[in-house]
């Protein structure tokens, strides 16, 4: 049957109906607005607070290196463990100074906890044989195997340290000495690269950077020294990287 237009009427509609229908669909979508920028606000200041030490870079490529009493080993094998690596010219002692005496002292905090590791890698492998590499261990007490003291090619030594432990630049050396950056860097379990975090602020382990802070008056907002701080975000940096899980644990 045929619908009969000509009987039709057109609507007629509440404007107040109509009124309460739009003010309610503004409502929703401003309660949902609030809600997606309340939920934003809430992350965002729990990734400001977040206590874990941010990571920066993971080592996914093996280093084949010789240690000081001859051994050959990879950077790699140090699986399951927190460690502490640093550039190193034995030869110039004063230049890896501030990073040899803290090493030593974690070394002591950590005696006898095979989990936390030392890695000092020569950036002057072709003088720096493991011969003269297990003097200088042999110095400071540097002991396998829970401190290596290692060499590898110097080309592969350079690269590595530039690209891999993100360092920003390969060692120089003018003829007469070495130039190059003897920051401590804290590598997790899992091979990840790890920074401090001291309330907002990311920490690099650089104790040179802290000394000069320190001599130039800079305050470090607390009653310890710039430098002294430092080594108690290291400490606190290493024992939160011990309590966390190994990926194939």
């Amino acid at each position: 049957m045929a619908l009969d237009t000509k009987t039709l009427e057109p609507a007629i509609r509440d404007p107040r109906k109509l009124r309460r229908t739009a003010f309610i669909l503004v409502a929703i979508m401003v309660v949902g607005g609030i809600g997606i920028l309340a939920s934003y606000s809430k992350r965002a200041k729990q990734d400001a607070y977040d206590p874990r030490p941010p990571i920066y870079g993971r080592l996914n490529q093996n280093l084949a290196v010789v240690r000081q009493d001859g051994t050959s080993a990879g950077l790699l094998d140090l699986d399951n463990c927190v460690w502490l690596a640093s550039a190193v010219s034995v030869n110039q002692p004063d230049s890896w100074k501030r990073s040899r005496e803290v090493m030593q002292r974690m070394q002591k905090r950590y005696a006898g906890n095979p989990e936390v590791r030392f890695v000092c890698l020569t950036i002057d492998p072709e003088k720096e044989t493991s011969e003269v590499l297990a003097k200088a261990a042999a110095e400071i007490g540097a002991e396998l195997p829970t401190w290596w003291f290692a060499g590898a090619g110097q080309e592969y030594i350079h690269r590595y340290l530039k690209d891999k432990f993100k360092l920003g630049s390969m060692p120089s050396y003018d003829g007469k000495q070495w130039s190059y950056n003897a920051k401590i860097l804290v590598v997790d379990r899992n091979h990840h690269l790890r920074q401090g975090k001291n309330g907002r602020a990311v920490v690099d382990f650089d104790f040179d950077a802290a000394a000069s802070y320190d001599e130039k008056g800079l305050k470090s907002g607390s009653d310890k020294t710039n430098a002294e701080l430092m080594e108690e975000i290291l400490g606190r940096t290493i024992d939160a990287l011990l309590a966390e899980p190994h990926e194939n644990s």
